[in-house]
C-alpha cells in the first residue's frame, strides 16, 4: 500500500517540488496530487498558474498514477468514492487508456 510519505519521495525526485501545503488531497482509496507550481502554491498569484492542468490520481494499492487534463468530461475521476467506481467511470470516458507511470511500492 503507498503511503504519503512515498508518494511525496517520489514527487520530490520526478518533478522537484517542494511546496507541500494544499498539493496532497487523501481520498481513501488514491491520493488526488496538485500539479500546480510551487511558486502558485506559495502566491496564490494566476501569473503563476499552469492552465489546464488536472489533478494526479495516484492509486494507493499499486502506485498507478492517472493524468487528466482539466475538463468537466473528467471531473467525476475526482469524485469517486472507491477504486471500482474510478475505473467503473475512467472505462466509460476513456475505455482504452492505461495508467501514465508507476510509483515504484517499495
Amino acid at each position: 500500500m503507498l503511503t504519503e510519505d512515498a508518494l511525496r519521495n517520489w514527487l520530490t525526485a520526478r518533478y522537484h517540488w517542494r511546496v507541500w501545503d494544499r498539493r496532497i488531497r487523501d481520498i481513501g482509496y488514491a491520493f488526488l496530487v496538485n500539479r500546480q507550481s510551487d511558486a502558485y502554491l506559495v502566491s496564490g498569484d494566476v501569473e503563476e498558474m499552469l492552465i489546464g492542468i488536472g489533478d494526479l490520481v495516484v492509486l494507493k494499492a499499486s502506485g498507478a498514477v492517472w493524468t487528466f487534463a482539466v475538463h468537466p468530461d473528467f471531473f467525476p475521476l475526482y469524485e469517486a468514492d472507491d477504486e471500482e467506481t474510478f475505473y467503473r467511470l475512467k472505462s466509460e470516458l476513456l475505455p482504452e487508456s492505461q495508467p501514465d507511470e508507476y510509483v515504484p511500492m517499495t
